[in-house]
């Protein structure tokens, strides 16, 4: 199992989110998510972001909050970082156009590379990490965002990246 530990800044992005039935998480045959991604991209719904980026800088991200006890939906957003290469933007007019700001906290992520053709291989992925990784390396699953990162073409090698926050047990 190839991963890799990161200490993380804080992040800002800019998302289109929606909220979601914590019931999917574990359910293979629920297309909820990739369904969001697919209504994004066929109604061109991240145009006003997408552009924010340079060619070769436009990576996407599927940001996913962490479940809350009490609480029975998720928050999963589709958007782009917001950092030196990003563009001004007007926040007001995107938000109208339904994008918010998503704040990630500073911390430890474990990096998995996703490689496969579509989105089967970032649910192989959560399942090593609950099975190999957390019991074999001496972490727990920390709650905060994770996120898959989506390449603009410079690694075609892999579906994504999948960033799990964890914290040492």
């Amino acid at each position: 199992m190839d991963y890799r530990i990161v200490q993380t800044k804080e992040k800002k992005f800019i998302a289109l989110v929606r909220e979601f039935s914590n019931g999917i998480i574990n359910d293979e045959a629920n297309h909820d998510v990739a369904d969001f991604w697919g209504e994004c991209n066929s109604k061109q719904m991240l145009s006003p972001i997408h552009m924010l980026r340079e060619d070769g800088k436009r990576d996407l991200y599927g940001l996913c909050s962490p479940t809350k006890e009490g609480k029975d939906t998720f928050e999963y957003g589709i958007g782009i970082i917001i950092d030196e290469d990003t563009k001004e933007f007007d926040q007001a007019d995107l938000e109208k156009k339904g994008f918010r700001i998503w704040d990630v906290n500073p911390g430890t992520y474990v990096v998995f590379d996703c490689v496969g053709e579509d989105g089967d291989c970032i649910a192989k992925t959560w399942v090593k990490f609950y099975k190999e990784f957390l019991p074999q390396m001496g972490y727990e699953a920390s709650e905060e965002t994770d996120y898959e990162l989506y390449y603009d073409g410079t690694r075609p090698d892999i579906f994504c990246e999948l960033w799990i926050p964890i914290k040492k047990k």
